[in-house]
């Protein structure tokens, strides 16, 4: 983990490509204190096959989940991808970037978390349908 100074100073250099997406959530969910970016093998397979995770597996593992959300692919670390994924997570906990893996937020990194391994559980049980 890295910690990212939300005014866009001086950037640590361990930080990701992806500091400006993680930036521009949390400027538009004051209500986040925690975001989980990764690239959960079933999210992604189920996302190049076209489909989601079936909200049924959440609501089952994950109480008060909320929706997923879809953002088409941009390109990483980009100003696009950024401000579209930020909008897509404005009433939403967790969001599938197209061709390129997952985010989930969350008030504690704990919730972040769990909200990822509750998206990868999903999506494995909907692709083994």
């Amino acid at each position: 983990m890295v910690e990212v100074p939300l005014d866009r100073g001086m950037m640590p250099r361990r930080a990701s490509s992806e500091v400006k997406m993680h930036i521009e959530i949390y400027r538009g969910r004051p209500d986040v204190e925690a975001i989980v970016h990764a690239h959960p093998p079933w999210v992604l397979r189920l996302a190049r096959e076209g489909r989601s995770p079936d909200p049924a597996f959440l609501a089952e593992d994950g109480a008060g989940f909320g929706m997923v959300v879809e953002v088409p692919y941009f390109e990483e670390g980009s100003s696009a991808l950024a401000t579209t994924a930020a909008a897509a997570l404005e009433n939403a906990s967790a969001c599938v970037l197209l061709d390129h893996g997952a985010v989930t937020v969350g008030a504690t990194v704990g919730d972040a978390l769990r909200r990822m391994l509750w998206l990868e559980r999903a999506a494995a049980r909907s692709g083994g349908r």
